[in-house]
């Protein structure tokens, strides 16, 4: 109790200490002697400092100034728009590789069946197949030209065919390839066990591969397979298209004006990791160690759904096998209707960036914000600097009129209501006074005593006397003399002195009226 009772006291003492030292800077601000000029050019100053801190309030509350909300709003956008991409592809590549497989299917049939075979008598047949593949060449390679893919195969038991092009506008010779075993591989063996096992529709029943690499091909490429079926429902043999890993990397390329190191991979997801060598993979990565061996991302923190509308958005962290951090986010693509029985192959598209590209882009964008509002601050405070010298200058200029007493009616205007009222009533008042001092007569002996204390008067403050009576100002006296401001207002003072005056207008009168009283000035 009593700890908090002197924490207490301590505080109020702190507040106390604070009140006063802020109220005895105010009052020792008040009594400086500040110009005008000054005044005014801080106040403007002042006012530009509250724009410009409310502008960056405004940002604040706004979001703009948030360079990493905004860098997830971006690869979010990515993300998305190319995960859409893809899975409008593949399934238009999906249907039509069922049109191919129906087609071939029937086509196969028709032809065993005008030589008195079945499918299941094929398979004794490796000439016979070689001739039927070698007809059908026509029909794949029209199939392949009008497909968004890279090749087209037919697989049945012990040979197959194959077409190949390296771009979509090119189109390699066939290549019928006999002795391509392709029994123990995933993409032939999963649709026909399917196809054997349920009773399906055909759209159903194909099958996309996790990137491979063919025999006697370098090249990885993801496979989509359907089963080729009789009208007795016997599964025979797969067909279907090629989606090669450099039509892929074209194809999905991602800007990289904002994130240099951006990557998209597109591969099936298990558990955790995300396996480079079962994905397709676009943008700047190479998908391989340092010793050439594949690599896993792994999922360290998963924060949420990449929604851009989501004001709340942060990035996912990945962690590559040999040490790299990775900042994104992922999410599934949908390759098969809800019937398949691939529907739980959980393929997924990924959106990485570079930790230190984002920490880059962050640094860039505060960097270029600060630059903008220290331009516009310095931009402010010129502004404001001319401003105030502008506006002050005809003030300046009316008060030198004043304190040099040179002025009356004619005087030029300084366009300021207030200052030029104030000049007028001044003129009216000096015009006054020298009638009235012109209406009195002054003794003789009074005008003798200025003539004999002007014979007093130094020769430097002769100098600056005789300049005065050609209505020169003390300003002017300065520059003709070559002497400072300081000098001649000290020689003024003195001169007043003894001639017993106290103002120029004061000395002019007494210079009027010597020579109306006929007198000279030796």
């Amino acid at each position: 109790m009593l700890a908090g009772s002197d924490y207490l006291l301590n505080t109020n003492k702190i507040s106390q200490i604070w009140h006063a030292l802020i109220k005895h800077f105010l009052k020792k601000l008040g009594t400086l002697k500040l110009s005008l000029q000054f005044r005014l050019f801080m106040f403007l100053v002042l006012q530009v400092l509250l724009l410009v801190l409310a502008s960056l309030f405004i940002l604040h509350l706004t979001g703009f100034n948030q360079a990493g909300y905004n860098n997830e709003i971006i690869v979010a956008h990515k993300l998305n728009y190319t995960a859409q991409n893809i899975s409008s592809q593949y399934r238009q590549i999906s249907a039509e590789a069922v049109q191919l497989s129906k087609d071939l299917s029937l086509s196969l049939e028709n032809k065993l069946r005008e030589q008195g075979m079945n499918v299941t008598e094929m398979v004794q047949q490796p000439e016979l197949i070689e001739e039927l593949l070698t007809e059908e060449y026509e029909r794949t390679l029209l199939y392949m030209q009008n497909t968004q893919s890279t090749g087209a195969f037919i697989f049945l038991d012990g040979a197959g065919l194959y077409l190949k092009r390296e771009k979509l506008s090119q189109t390699n010779l066939a290549s019928l390839k006999t002795q391509f075993d392709v029994s123990e591989a995933w993409f032939f063996e999963a649709p026909l066990r399917q196809a054997r096992q349920h009773d399906l529709a055909l759209d159903q029943l194909y099958y996309w591969s996790k990137p491979l690499t063919l025999p006697g091909t370098t090249e990885k490429v993801m496979l989509c397979s359907v089963p080729l079926i009789d009208s007795e429902g016997n599964a025979f043999g797969v067909s279907g298209f090629e989606v090669s890993a450099d039509y892929f990397t074209q194809e999905y390329a991602l800007n990289r004006d904002i994130f240099p190191g951006i990557f998209c991979l597109f591969g099936l997801l298990k558990d955790n990791p995300l396996q480079s060598s079962a994905a397709m993979y676009s943008g700047q990565y190479s998908g391989l160690s340092k010793d050439g061996g594949d690599l896993a991302f792994h999922i360290v923190e998963e924060n949420e759904k990449a929604n851009p509308s989501n004001k709340k958005l942060t990035f996912n962290r990945y962690v590559e096998e040999n040490g790299g951090d990775y900042l994104g986010f992922h999410t599934q693509v949908e390759l098969y209707p809800p019937e398949s029985p691939f529907i739980n192959d959980n393929w997924a598209l990924a959106v990485m960036v570079p930790e230190g590209d984002v920490r880059s882009v962050i640094s860039d964008h505060s960097f270029r914000l600060i630059l903008m509002f220290g331009f516009l601050a310095l931009f402010g405070i010129t502004l404001s600097y001319g401003l105030s010298k502008c506006y002050i200058k005809p003030i300046a200029c009316g008060l030198d009129l004043i304190r040099a007493h040179n002025f009356n009616r004619q005087s030029p205007k300084t366009r300021i209501t207030e200052i030029d009222d104030l000049l007028d009533y001044l003129s009216k008042q000096r015009e006054s006074q020298s009638r009235q001092y012109k209406q009195e007569e002054l003794p003789s002996e009074v005008l003798n005593i200025f003539l004999s204390n002007i014979k007093t008067l130094t020769p430097a403050e002769r100098n600056v006397f005789n300049l005065y009576l050609q209505d020169y100002t003390a300003k002017e006296i300065a520059g003709i003399l070559c002497l400072s401001i300081n000098t001649i207002k000290t020689h003024t003072k003195r001169i007043y002195s003894k001639l017993n005056i106290f103002s120029r207008r004061e000395l002019l009168l007494y210079m009027d009226m010597l020579r109306e009283a006929g007198k000279e000035i030796n």
